[in-house]
């Protein structure tokens, strides 16, 4: 195969019948991209050389591809081969670094290049936004059936694990099934599989949706809440009671569903 001369070049001096490097797909395999595999082409080791065909002003929009000096980056994306249809590319980098914003509709994943979990470490230092609204974390339950917004308690036959929350009350209140959570802990919780059935995401602090009802009198913001005679139900606490919540919206029909910040209380010992 013919040695091909190549070199760093501006953007603004390419032309039309250069020939632009891109990974092979034996380079890009172990990422997990949309790999190269136009095999016409002129191949040395690593790269594909692609040759321009046309050049054109398309005014602003995205930059898709970038290559970074000093950084040990390579950046490509949704590169289409001349005359074949043929997509490649994606991100192959060491290390990105962001000082704006970084933007996606589909998955931004870190430690792997295929969408699968990865572990390892985020360091913030401003803001995390996001939609969800309280913290929340995994447990074991035989409740198969339970439904967002259900009041759950701890299972005292079990370890690791809650249940609906089944008596008024009750003392062992714990949290509110989660429906949108901002971040969900004990991904990797180490209870009996075979004695209960599945893991459930009950939110522990912060703002859930929550069923209600108003058995021990009308529900108005600030209300504290325990849990109801209807199992997986709030109601208004009273004094000494313990409590998973405050209400944040009222309640005046018989049920429903109401904002609430969980904020728990151990029932009063005097």
């Amino acid at each position: 195969m013919a040695k091909v001369k190549q070199k760093w070049i501006k953007v603004n001096e390419l032309k039309k019948g250069m020939k632009i490097a891109v990974p092979t797909s034996e380079a890009l395999g172990s990422f997990g991209f949309g790999q190269a595999e136009d095999i016409g082409q002129e191949r040395e080791k690593d790269v594909l050389w692609d040759e321009i065909v046309s050049i054109k002003k398309v005014g602003e929009e995205r930059v898709y591809d970038i290559e970074v000096a000093g950084t040990h980056n390579f950046v490509a994306g949704n590169m289409i081969g001349p005359g074949r249809g043929k997509w490649y590319g994606g991100i192959y980098a060491h290390n990105t670094y962001l000082e704006g914003n970084a933007t996606t509709t589909g998955s931004l994943v870190v430690g792997t290049a295929t969408g699968e979990e990865s572990i390892g470490d985020v360091n913030i230092s401003g803001s995390y936004l996001t939609n969800g609204a309280d913290y929340a974390e995994y447990f074991w339950t035989e409740d198969t059936d339970l439904e967002p917004g259900e009041v759950v308690s701890v299972d005292i036959t079990k370890e690791n694990a809650v249940k609906r929350s089944e008596r008024e009350r009750d003392p062992n209140v714990i949290g509110i099934v989660s429906s949108n959570p901002a971040i969900i802990g004990n991904t990797e919780i180490t209870a009996d599989k075979k004695a209960l059935s599945q893991p459930v995401i009950i939110g522990l602090l912060g703002q859930v949706p929550a069923k209600a009802s108003i058995e021990n009198g009308v529900i108005r913001p600030g209300d504290s809440l325990t849990s109801a005679i209807r199992p997986g139900y709030l109601m208004r606490a009273d004094s000494g009671d313990s409590t998973v919540g405050v209400a944040l919206e009222g309640l005046e029909t018989e049920e429903g569903v109401i904002k609430v910040l969980i904020s728990r209380r151990n029932k009063s010992l005097t």
